[in-house]
């Protein structure tokens, strides 16, 4: 099967375009503060990207350059800060345990990436919604989604099939299972309906709802495959 090669930027400018409509209907644009606090030089060429892009979108962004020692009482001020609408952190910054504790200490309210383990639970249980009335949506994972949208993109979620049921009767391989990618990608993808086999170096999973399940359940189980099958 040949490869296709997908241009972000494609993807991408509906979204911005509808970003761009709502903020230019608000007396003030939301503010968005990110944190770089690593020498990695690829972290600050995307936090470069971002500052681009969320210009574009009509946002307003500030990048804090900061020393790793100082994120966790920078992330309590912008967690206080009633001008900061959004907050980002460009991981890893230890790249151990420490980045989930970052990752928990951003206030739900302002995590635009969906990495607080508030965010998880509702991933992991697919309920889209903060609060009963339902008007406040969850907010996913932000890179798995963004594979998700290009899947839709190139047609492979099936939009003629009920809510829920999207990827019915698709099989997806998902290489990885980091608990920032692949191991939420998966479960996004068996929530929609797909046969996901989850592929790590120790073993692999398939990711699936069962037949009698609700549409807000689905199994990991492993197999007798190997990451080398």
């Amino acid at each position: 099967m040949p490869c296709k090669v997908v241009l972000a930027a494609e993807v991408a400018s509906n979204y911005t375009e509808d970003i761009k409509s709502e903020v230019s209907q608000r007396s003030v644009k939301p503010r968005l503060v990110g944190f770089l606090a690593n020498d990695d030089p690829y972290a600050e060429k995307y936090a470069q990207s971002s500052s681009k892009h969320l210009a574009e979108a009509g946002l307003e962004f500030e990048l804090r350059q900061i020393p790793r020692e100082e994120l966790e009482a920078e992330l309590r001020a912008a967690n206080t800060d009633a001008s900061v609408s959004g907050i980002l952190v460009y991981y890893p910054v230890y790249g151990d345990e420490r980045d989930q504790k970052l990752q928990d200490m951003v206030d739900p309210a302002k995590d635009v990436e969906g990495l607080n383990v508030v965010y998880n639970g509702k991933l992991y249980s697919n309920d889209r919604f903060m609060d009963d009335g339902k008007t406040r949506k969850a907010i996913l994972p932000c890179t798995p989604l963004a594979v998700v949208k290009v899947l839709d993109h190139i047609g492979v979620y099936n939009h003629e099939l009920p809510y829920g049921d999207h990827l019915r009767g698709k099989t997806i391989a998902v290489v990885n299972r980091s608990e920032v990618v692949g191991r939420p990608l998966a479960a996004l993808l068996a929530n929609d309906g797909a046969k996901v086999y989850s592929i790590d170096i120790t073993d692999v999973q398939l990711f699936e709802r069962q037949p009698a399940a609700s549409i807000n359940s689905y199994s990991a189980s492993k197999t007798d495959l190997t990451a080398a099958d």
